[in-house]
């Protein structure tokens, strides 16, 4: 089934076949090894044996030796290969909505994700000396920004930075905040000034939910998107691709890559509701996987993942 189904996510499949069939393999080869030795024990050996080998495939992390040959290595990045990346949201990504001092708050799964492939930095203000060192933005939903900030952003990017816009028409994201509280998320999004000077408009959804295949390099991945929005261009710098929910602006020197939807680092769009969710073999969509390629790819990096 794996091996079914290798060939339709593109790229080179034979390297994991293999994988997948040695860990097969081996797996068989060990349980066959433990039946034979409860059979020659007798029935009280044979019990044995059968509930170790339900326990291999049934108990959490029973499967960890499979999955380590057939998944091949995992987990973060070095550290020196990891580039900078400056971080500004008003998405609970950090610590959740209730703050660093809650016993109960964690990161989410896609911060922790972005933090495997990007050594980040955080910031709450946008002016000059906050991204003098910076190279690469996400920006994603951020809180009404000071026609300052506006005009540090516009600035930077005209130098040479390289920016990705999670802009929301319509976020999803639950809060326990009522609207209006200035701790939850903007249900829409605040970008219009900047927007406007870019020639680019966001248009309300078209659709509820949309599950879409995006290519990344050789691979084909699964983007899952809630509420999202359209864009619409006014000519000039920016072009809105043939999937209305991404545009592309060429501002100065640098370059932006927007897309009309925050929902898509929400952990339930593509986290499985289950231990070890996150694994490539559980998840349900490739979010973040998604949002990294775009980040590589306007910095100009050629990454696997």
């Amino acid at each position: 089934g794996e091996s079914l189904l290798l060939p339709d996510l593109g790229g080179d499949p034979w390297l994991q076949m293999a994988r997948g069939w040695a860990a097969g393999a081996l797996a068989a080869a060990f349980i066959d090894l433990l039946v034979q030795l409860g059979i020659r024990r007798g029935c009280l050996g044979q019990a044995l044996a059968t509930a170790l080998v339900l326990m291999l495939l049934l108990v959490p992390g029973g499967q960890r030796p499979y999955e380590a040959i057939a998944l091949g290595p995992t987990g973060p990045r070095p550290v020196a290969e990891r580039p900078g990346l400056v971080l500004m949201s008003a998405l609970p990504l950090v610590w959740g909505e209730t703050g660093p001092f809650d016993p109960e708050s964690r990161p989410a799964a896609a911060f922790a994700a972005l933090e495997q492939e990007f050594a980040v930095r955080l910031i709450d203000y946008i002016d000059e000396p906050s991204l003098r060192a910076a190279q690469l933005m996400l920006l994603a939903q951020p809180r009404a920004l000071a026609p300052a900030e506006f005009v540090a952003l516009d600035a930077w990017v005209r130098r040479g930075g390289r920016l990705l816009v999670l802009a929301d028409p319509d976020l999803a994201w639950p809060s326990r905040f009522a609207l209006g509280d200035p701790r939850r998320p903007p249900p829409s999004s605040l970008l219009p000034p900047l927007l406007d000077h870019w020639g680019l408009q966001l248009a309300s959804p078209g659709r509820r939910f949309a599950l879409v295949r995006v290519r990344d390099g050789e691979a084909v991945r699964l983007l899952a998107l809630e509420t999202p929005g359209r864009w619409q261009s006014a000519g000039g710098q920016c072009r809105v691709a043939e999937r209305d929910f991404l545009a592309s602006c060429a501002i100065g020197l640098g370059r932006v890559l927007l897309v009309a939807d925050a929902d898509l680092l929400r952990d339930r769009l593509w986290a499985a509701p289950t231990v070890r969710g996150t694994e490539r073999h559980r998840r349900l969509s490739d979010n973040p996987l998604i949002v990294a390629a775009w980040l590589d790819r306007l910095a100009g990096l050629d990454r696997q993942r």
